[in-house]
């Protein structure tokens, strides 16, 4: 049962709901008629007929102006997205060009730096060893030419380094 509903379309449910009733009376206005009930019965039938119809119009009208809000915000939430999509992006790149004219200062190699990204990253030497397809003592090697060439002593304050300008 649970199914049946979740396929159901909102919209297209509460109109149908909607357009039963005066459907309905509709029909009872031509038995009635046909059965000469009195004029005032057939006029408070119309009356309820009519107003399901407006109901009817006024729904899907409003129905109709929620939906196309919706579709708007949702093309103002995707261009705010893109925005901030692209500033995060500026930001990354600002970061990476910041880290690597640091590197470039410090006069590391470019088998240093690719270790350094990856120290940035938090790897362990092995599996910096592991991601550049070199053995442990080298990594190791070059971690030590890294600290000693950017004068930070560890792991922790060459990472410290580079996130104190970004907290």
């Amino acid at each position: 049962m649970g199914e049946f509903f979740a396929r159901i379309d909102e919209k297209k449910f509460v109109l149908l709901i909607l357009f039963i009733a005066p459907t309905l009376t509709l029909f009872d206005v031509f038995a009635d008629l046909k059965e000469g009930v009195s004029l005032s019965h057939i006029i408070v039938e119309i009356g309820i007929v009519t107003s399901g119809v407006l109901a009817i119009v006024m729904v899907a009208l409003l129905l109709r102006t929620k939906s196309e809000i919706l579709k708007s915000s949702l093309v103002e939430t995707k261009e705010e997205l893109n925005k901030v999509s692209l500033d995060i992006k500026e930001i990354k790149e600002g970061i990476h060009n910041r880290v690597v004219k640091d590197m470039q200062e410090w006069s590391l190699t470019i088998a240093e730096q690719d270790v350094a990204f990856l120290l940035l990253k938090g790897m362990s030497t092995k599996d910096m060893a592991l991601t550049r397809g070199s053995a442990e003592k080298t990594v190791r090697h070059q971690l030590s030419s890294i600290y000693q060439k950017s004068k930070l002593s560890n792991k922790g304050e060459f990472q410290a380094y580079f996130l104190e300008d970004i907290f």
